[in-house]
C-alpha cells in the first residue's frame, strides 16, 4: 500500500529527453551492470526520469495492466482511490531516500524486498555522478517484458504502453526511456514518441478523477492508432 508519494510535478518535463541523451549512452554499460551484479534486474528496470504533462493539485499518476499486454496511465484525484489497492511503480531518489512517483493499481510491490546493497550501491552511482535528477528505477510488469514497448499519448485518457510491434509506422522520433534486463539475453526497451514542439503530447489530456473501463481505453487506442471508428 503507498504511504507517501512524491510530487509527480518535480519530475523534469520531457523536453529534458533530448538534452540527456548522449549523458544516459555513456552511463548506461556501467547501470547495466549494477542492476545485474545485484540480482534486481528481474524485478527492477532502469528509467530516465521525466513528465509529459503537469498534474493538477490532488492528483496522483495511476497505471493498471489491461488485458494482459498493455499498461495504461492517467491522472487521478486522490479522494477518487482505494490506497489498499495502490502501490510505488516508479521511484526517484529524493533526501529522504527512494520515493514513488507513480502508483500502480494491482501487484504488490514493496522496496523492504529490494537487496538494500542495490539501493545503497545505486544511490551512491547517482549522487556520485549527479544523475539523481536523470535515472530512477521502475518495477518490472512481467507480462509486458517479453518484448519491446512503445509509450503513446491516448487523447483525453493519458498514456498507454503497448507492444510496438502492433503499432502501425509513427511519423515521429522516439527515444528510449526504460531498460529491462530480466531476459539473460535480451534487452527490453521501452521508446516515447517524440513530437517536436509538443514533446509526447499530440493532443490536451483532459484530466478526469475517474478511470474509464478497459473497454474505453482500448476503443480509444484502436480509434487514434488503427483508424477503427
Amino acid at each position: 500500500m503507498v504511504v507517501n508519494v512524491c510530487s509527480h510535478n518535480k519530475l523534469p518535463t520531457d523536453d529534458v529527453l533530448l538534452n540527456v541523451e548522449e549523458k544516459v549512452k555513456e552511463h548506461l554499460p556501467q547501470l547495466e551492470k549494477l542492476f545485474k551484479e545485484w540480482g534486481v534486474a528481474e524485478s527492477l528496470a532502469l528509467i530516465v526520469l521525466h513528465r509529459h504533462f503537469k498534474l493538477p493539485d490532488g492528483c496522483n499518476q495511476v497505471g493498471r495492466l489491461i488485458d494482459g499486454r498493455f499498461y495504461f496511465t492517467r491522472k487521478v484525484a486522490n479522494n477518487a482511490l482505494n490506497s489498499s489497492e495502490l502501490y510505488g511503480s516508479k521511484f526517484v531518489l529524493t533526501q529522504r531516500g527512494w520515493c514513488p512517483v507513480e502508483i500502480h493499481e494491482g501487484f504488490e510491490s514493496d522496496l523492504t524486498k529490494v537487496n538494500p546493497k542495490f539501493l545503497g550501491a545505486f544511490t551512491k552511482y547517482l549522487l556520485e555522478k549527479n544523475l539523481t535528477l536523470t535515472f530512477g528505477f521502475e518495477y518490472i510488469v512481467p507480462e509486458l517484458s517479453k518484448f519491446n514497448t512503445l509509450e503513446l499519448p491516448l487523447s483525453d485518457y493519458g498514456l498507454i504502453v503497448v507492444n510496438a510491434a502492433t503499432v502501425p509506422s509513427i511519423d515521429a522520433s522516439t527515444i528510449t526511456t526504460k531498460w529491462v534486463w530480466s531476459h539473460p539475453k535480451y534487452t527490453r526497451e521501452l521508446v516515447c514518441v517524440w513530437i517536436p514542439g509538443k514533446g509526447h503530447k499530440k493532443k490536451d489530456v483532459k484530466p478526469e478523477d475517474t478511470y474509464p473501463d478497459d473497454s474505453q481505453v482500448m476503443a480509444a487506442f484502436e480509434k487514434e492508432y488503427h483508424n477503427v471508428y
